[in-house]
């Protein structure tokens, strides 16, 4: 597999030198398709790494070739339907209509907006109490994690449609019906909404689009043809779209124009993780080589111009980026912590009679530890230095449906039988996560 020229590698930090005093002993770098996989975990590569095929994708999205702009808009109206709202003991509980699993929440202008999986309303809820503020019906069911930036949130749903509503008084701001099915949530970066859905008029193999609309207007800027459906979220930085495809392709955008900076196939598996090194990513290892059938393919010519089409990965978690760590869940339910540069294993904490909750990301970052979504309702907090357990807080009887944020001691996290609930640790410390990914760029990034 030969190496990429366009290579997709970033200093975030503009200085590729290694860091000083990191905290950890220092370890020899290892090749990047050979970094440390223990187990069945994805390899831990650098963004360089793959088959380069930048000029064919930009052949693919030359002028008159792109994507066509949407036409058709989303429907919002007034509901009257309310989360059914209980006291707890340390927060509240409110049950969100017609709905079952809740996404991620965000907090935003002094609102906690979300929604339900199988429902079409979006709520804006005091973060303290759970009482309602606004309540919307919106023309399409199954909202996402909302994306929220300058006071405007940003969401899709699951069959078809983009909204932007204002956090602080529920107002449609403008929607598009993009396409069905949307399963990758939105991004906001620099005043850009960045959203991805299925087009099924693009060339052969690309029938999916990243399309950018301005976050107060939502007037389209630009669209460019994907090979597949976005893995969870694309990732916004320093003025470029990164994100994979469930092809295992990892593609890198100029966030301004949509000009096709690098598309590399190298079978990426996750999410793109931005560190301060650059751009990593977790591949499917690769098939070991049937020597076999090298041997015979001068006597059957016909085996090496058959056309295979390429088959999507199995999509794996991203890691969250902590203290120099990507911090992430092994097969076997343990949390484990790898050096972001080598892959070397730091610390595994398989905690007794605690199962991490089956969602795309139960990992966040808040108060320099990390807070873990568990399957028994409970979110644990570990420190990322050595992975022990330093508080367990019970939200629910129920299993947590989406990643738990964090905001002012506050934790918040849906349930997989429809309830939203708010939990007052009592630990101010615990904050700076309001949202999936922690931000509206959804990086996940932790500097600290």
């Amino acid at each position: 597999m030969p190496r990429s020229k366009a290579a997709l590698l970033v200093s975030l930090l503009g200085c590729t030198q290694p860091a000083p005093n990191l905290g950890e002993p220092e370890v020899e770098p290892l090749p990047a398709a050979e970094a440390s996989s223990h187990g069945q975990r994805p390899n831990l590569g650098h963004a360089s790494y793959g088959d380069d095929i930048t000029e064919l994708v930009r052949v693919q999205n030359q002028p008159g070739s792109e994507p066509q702009a949407p036409t058709r808009k989303g429907v919002v109206s007034p509901t009257p339907f309310r989360p059914r709202v209980t006291r707890t003991e340390n927060g509240f509980e409110a049950a969100i209509p017609n709905s079952t699993r809740i996404p991620t929440p965000a907090i935003h202008s002094g609102r906690l907006v979300a929604g339900g999986i199988n429902g079409r309303e979006m709520y804006g809820l005091d973060a303290l109490t759970g009482k309602t503020v606004w309540a919307l019906n919106l023309s399409d069911d199954g909202p996402s994690e909302p994306a929220c930036e300058d006071g405007i949130c940003v969401f899709n749903t699951y069959s078809c449609t983009t909204f932007a509503v204002d956090a602080a008084t529920g107002k449609h701001l403008w929607s598009w019906y993009l396409g069905s099915p949307q399963m990758a949530t939105t991004v906001v970066s620099g005043g850009v909404v960045y959203a991805s859905y299925p087009d099924y008029n693009g060339p052969a193999g690309y029938k999916f689009v990243l399309g950018a609309f301005a976050l107060e207007t939502g007037e389209p800027q630009w669209r460019r043809w994907l090979d597949g459906e976005v893995n969870s979220a694309p990732v916004a930085h320093d003025g470029h779209i990164y994100l994979a495809s469930r092809m295992g392709t990892l593609y890198q955008f100029k966030a301004k124009d949509g000009a096709v900076e690098s598309v590399l196939r190298n079978r990426i598996a996750t999410p793109p993780v931005l560190t301060e090194r650059g751009v990593l990513f977790g591949a499917e290892p690769l098939p070991p080589e049937n020597n076999l059938l090298a041997a015979a393919r001068p006597l059957f010519p016909a085996l090496e111009n058959r056309d295979v089409p390429p088959q999507p990965v199995e999509a794996k978690p991203r890691p969250l980026v902590a203290k120099h760590r990507l911090i992430s869940i092994d097969k076997y339910g343990a949390v484990v912590a790898r050096h972001h540069m080598t892959g070397r294993e730091l610390w595994s904490a398989r905690l007794e009679g605690v199962q991490a909750a089956n969602v795309a990301e139960p990992l966040s970052y808040a108060g320099k530890s990390i807070l873990l979504a568990t399957s028994s309702g409970s979110v644990v907090r570990l420190e990322p230095e050595s992975g022990s357990v330093s508080d367990t807080f019970q939200l629910s009887k129920s299993p947590l449906s989406s990643q738990p944020i964090a905001v002012d001691g506050w934790i918040y996290a849906g349930t997989q039988d429809g309830k939203l609930v708010g939990y007052d640790t009592g630990k101010v410390e615990l904050t700076g996560w309001p949202m999936l990914g922690g931000t509206a760029d959804r990086q996940g990034k932790v500097g600290d």
